[in-house]
């Protein structure tokens, strides 16, 4: 590029050189031309003037094509810097949308070691409830003592026969004219034990499963 424009000032300054070579000689055509005795000398300045209108002409050509290149080169490395601009500009976009791929990832990876941690907490909270709940109901008096483990149906529908069976022991006092003080089931239930989260109101839906079950 820096040499086809110095060759293209080095040609425009020959062109130049070229005109003014032209002009001389034509001022000194002009006044010879009044002095028949000069004849000859002016057939060579013409001859001369020709041959510098040749190369005059060559050197518009050979400029001219130069100029070509010039701007055909010029717009090549616009077009060059504006790929680099896009290929830079997309290489950030691309940079920008692997960052946030991270972050989400990381938020993710974040969201599912505290679902993972809270899933821990409110599974021991509610092995730990269980076994208050089956330990109060089976240490009642009247109870049995189950053989083996129970599952979570079985714990509920015997809380619910107990509570059936106190509440018609308790309605059979009162039609016998007796006033018998209200009836409560207690449990020791620890604070941290009975805060389990609100959507794991699980004993609740339990009770309602339970009932449904014993309904069909």
């Amino acid at each position: 590029m820096k040499k086809l424009t110095s060759q293209l000032e080095k040609s425009k300054q020959d062109h130049h050189e070229a005109k003014e070579q032209i002009h001389a000689l034509s001022t000194k055509i002009a006044n010879l031309r009044e002095d028949k005795k000069h004849e000859g000398i002016i057939a060579e300045m013409e001859r001369e003037s020709t041959e510098m209108n040749s190369l005059l002409q060559s050197l518009q050509s050979t400029n001219a094509k130069q100029q070509e290149k010039l701007e055909k080169q010029s717009r090549d490395l616009r077009k060059i810097h504006r790929q680099n601009k896009q290929y830079l500009e997309s290489g950030r976009t691309a940079e920008t949308q692997v960052e946030e791929l991270q972050r989400e990832l990381s938020e993710l990876q974040r969201s599912e070691q505290a679902a993972k941690v809270l899933s821990e907490q409110t599974g021991s909270k509610y092995e730990r409830l269980r076994s208050r709940v089956i330990q109060a109901v089976f240490t009642a008096p009247g109870a049995v003592k189950p053989e083996q483990t129970l599952s979570d149906i079985e714990v509920l529908k015997s809380i619910q026969k107990i509570i059936e069976d106190r509440s018609e022991f308790h309605q059979q006092l009162a039609d016998l004219g007796n006033n018998p003080p209200p009836l409560v089931v207690t449990m020791d239930i620890p604070e941290e034990e009975a805060s389990l989260p609100a959507e794991g109101n699980f004993m609740e839906k339990k009770s309602r499963a339970a009932r449904k079950s014993g309904k069909r």
